[in-house]
């Protein structure tokens, strides 16, 4: 079907921004029927890579019991791993242009799109890894024990134990700090998926690089913005270092909000553009 008839079909089809829930409910129950096979194959494949992930730890350090350090460091490193790779391929009907056609001809809103990838993406994928997570950790802890009775298996509830020591002194707003920054690293492949059509994930790190570097120099520069007293004039330290703790993590806070809504935004924006 040649472009400019799928476009011109597109505009009679065209549906408003304004969310309705019978829409985006058929929406999510479309793609389920569409994707079942690859979801059932996908999380066959998950469960698998962490149970082998799992079996190599032990056989490393000889079937000796968990230690919580084993436990986080081996879990932070496959939720973002994982969820960089499978945010980083949302929008998986923009690469082609035979699954163009069908993604723009699909009877839903831009808005009930865009919150489709996120839900499926980002927020389904926080919520998933971590209860698969301990769920193979329990199931294959089990077995081995079963199969190797000197190895003792601990409960995750034993295990969280020894995170009182890690996160005790922690500050809420330091806590609320590292999920936004967990998030925006999300986002940023989330955001490269909508802005490159072909090898998005490459691009973004590439990108992603860039605008380190950048965020990197203006935050050199901010720390060295002199703080300005009308009685005392210019003063040696920067406006930074004349906040005490708890506002610089209040401050950081806020900035990392502000980033993760104007690429959420940007995101929404080009997603628009690209079927218009």
């Amino acid at each position: 079907m040649p472009l400019r008839r799928v476009k011109k079909y597109s505009a009679i089809m065209k549906t408003s921004d304004v969310f309705k829930v019978n829409r985006f409910v058929n929406l999510f129950k479309q793609n389920l029927i569409h994707n079942y096979q690859v979801i059932v194959v996908s999380l066959i494949g998950l469960c698998g890579g962490i149970f082998l992930l799992f079996l190599l730890i032990q056989f490393g350090t000889d079937f000796r019991p968990w230690e919580f350090r084993h436990f986080i460091s081996s879990f932070i490193f496959l939720f973002l791993t994982i969820g960089i790779i499978y945010i980083g391929t949302a929008f998986p009907r923009l690469r082609t242009s035979v699954k163009r056609y069908t993604y723009l001809l699909t009877p839903a809103s831009h808005f009930e799109k865009y919150l489709f990838e996120i839900i499926s993406r980002l927020i389904l994928f926080i919520v998933a890894l971590p209860l698969i997570y301990m769920v193979v950790y329990t199931l294959e802890g089990i077995l081995i024990q079963f199969l190797h009775p000197s190895f003792v298996f601990q409960p995750i509830w034993e295990l969280s134990v020894g995170s009182s020591a890690v996160f005790h002194d922690l500050n809420i707003w330091v806590i609320i700090l590292i999920a936004n920054i967990g998030f925006t690293i999300y986002i940023i492949p989330f955001v490269g998926a909508t802005i490159f059509m072909k090898h998005p994930l490459l691009k973004t790190i590439c990108s992603f690089v860039i605008l380190v570097f950048i965020q990197m120099f203006i935050t050199y520069l901010f720390l060295k913005i002199p703080f300005f007293d009308y009685n005392q004039g210019v003063h040696n330290t920067s406006v930074f270092q004349m906040i005490d703790e708890g506002g610089k993590a209040v401050f950081i806070v806020i900035y990392s909000m502000l980033i993760n809504f104007a690429l959420l935004t940007a995101a929404y924006l080009k997603l628009k553009e690209s079927e218009a």
